[in-house]
């Protein structure tokens, strides 16, 4: 039962992360090349880790429990599956210091990630 709340909640906080950044008109594939690689930012005093591979994969850590999912950038929007949170949007955006704002859509705010 833990094991599904923590599942539960690295699902969650997909789900609330938020976008921030500059009005730049987006390129799919620039912003994929851009993803790949490894974000981190804290949730709710947790660590949480994303890390998107080239080939469309990806896996998000958090309070030591992992879910992998794919990932795909489609109409200006990030969208993740997961075989535990199946298929979740998000808007997207990077800011000028380079970090990532994510935010579910029909959310009002989201996370800042910090590439490693």
């Amino acid at each position: 039962m833990k094991k599904q709340l923590v599942i539960i909640g690295i699902v969650a906080i997909l789900v609330s992360v938020g976008l921030s950044g500059c009005d730049q008109q987006k390129n799919p594939q620039t912003d994929q090349n851009k993803l790949v690689g490894t974000w981190n930012a804290t949730v709710q005093n947790n660590s949480v880790t994303i890390v998107f591979f080239s080939n469309g994969t990806m896996t998000v850590t958090a309070m030591e429990i992992s879910v992998s999912g794919t990932y795909e950038i489609k109409d200006d929007q990030l969208v993740i599956t997961s075989q535990q949170s199946g298929m979740e949007t998000y808007d997207y955006s990077f800011t000028l210091d380079g970090k990532l704002s994510l935010t579910k859509l029909g959310e009002n705010s989201g996370v800042v990630y910090t590439k490693q």
